[in-house]
């Protein structure tokens, strides 16, 4: 939610700290899942898609990241993940990229052209 924080515990932790979460919307921009760790200093993201093409907005990841600087973390790496199904993976690529260069202010290997950086994956889930 875009309007809620993160809870910081007694002991420093950040709730959910190592835990995979889910936004509380289920049409949250960007991503599906975030998982950090606060001692790594690394936010995992995890954006699922069925369309060959997925615009990138970054200013989705950079609030889940401005949250959690001020919950006291020290962001190392960003990591953005986009999962397509198999037959997809070949043709996958990004569409409208919005508010370039927002995500070097937490990792400084996410320079130009940013859609570089996002890690296509490919993902086929066993029939039930």
């Amino acid at each position: 939610d875009p309007k809620k924080r993160f809870r910081v515990l007694r002991d420093g932790n950040i709730g959910g700290d190592r835990s995979w979460l889910q936004p509380t919307a289920w049409n949250q921009g960007g991503y599906d899942a975030v998982y950090f760790d606060k001692d790594e200093g690394k936010v995992i993201f995890v954006q699922l898609t069925r369309s060959d093409k997925h615009d990138f907005k970054m200013r989705f990841f950079s609030e889940v990241l401005l949250k959690l600087k001020t919950a006291k973390m020290e962001i190392k790496q960003v990591l953005i993940y986009f999962v397509v199904k198999p037959a997809q993976c070949l043709n996958f690529r990004m569409g409208h990229i919005d508010d370039r260069d927002v995500l070097r202010e937490y990792d400084a290997s996410w320079t130009r052209p940013e859609e570089s950086h996002v890690r296509v994956r490919a993902f086929e889930a066993t029939p039930i």
